[in-house]
């Protein structure tokens, strides 16, 4: 028997598999029988199988490990408050409240200014020195 015909038959006694085509492949050219010797179907077939179902185990073991591991480790990300710490918080309300202070102090003098304009203003139409 030919190493296609032996492929093709076993793949299909094998059926759905998790085992890759490549993987059956080299497997099948690895164990090809002696010349006038026939394939045992059967014992490869259950030797697939339980490779098969090892594979689906281990990868079931790791997948559960990794998610457990997930849920012991994750920590949700905090808000953007939370992630400056102290210092940088009070310099940055330092740094408002001197903003605000320039603020008022523009204001007043800008006031002040305004007042003296128009005093000064006052003054010149009443022609008082």
């Amino acid at each position: 028997m030919e190493k296609e015909q032996i492929l093709s038959t076993l793949t299909e006694q094998l059926g759905k598999t998790s085992l890759s085509p490549r993987t059956i492949n080299d497997y099948v050219g690895n164990n090809m029988p002696a010349e006038g010797s026939e394939f045992d179907f059967e014992r490869h077939v259950k030797i697939l199988k339980s490779l098969n179902g090892n594979f689906s185990a281990d990868v079931a073991a790791q997948v559960t490990a990794q998610v457990e591991d997930f849920k012991k480790n994750y920590k949700p990300a905090t808000s953007t408050t939370e992630t400056h710490p102290k210092g940088e918080e009070s310099d940055l309300l330092k740094r408002i409240e001197q903003l605000e202070n320039r603020l008022a102090e523009s204001a007043k003098n800008a006031s002040a200014s305004t007042l003296r304009s128009e005093a000064t203003a006052k003054g010149k139409s009443l022609k008082v020195v």
